[in-house]
């Protein structure tokens, strides 16, 4: 969790909080893990003043884009990174 945008970002919310970097291991799978690190994380969030939580992924994981969807973040677009394209998410605390 960090307070300054990544560079993915267009813009530099500063009433924002920025999760990256998270997985679960395959061996987890099935134990909510990922649905309680999100909540912890706009718990987190809150706490410190923040209107929104915001993550992004590759753009060719729709598993991932979906799972995002289904725990309440929008699809705020994608950009590019390097030589590939990064889905952007936020959602509202």
């Amino acid at each position: 969790l960090t307070e300054v945008a990544p560079a993915v970002w267009p813009d530099t919310a500063t009433d924002a909080l920025y999760l990256s970097g998270l997985v679960v291991a395959r061996w987890a799978a099935g134990q909510d893990l990922g649905a309680r690190i999100l909540d912890a994380a706009g718990e987190a969030a809150r706490r410190l003043g923040k209107a929104r939580l915001r993550l992004d992924c590759w753009d060719g994981n729709e598993f991932l884009k979906a799972y995002y969807r289904a725990r309440g973040f929008r699809d705020m677009g994608r950009t590019q990174e390097n030589d590939y394209w990064v889905r952007l998410f936020e959602r509202a605390i």
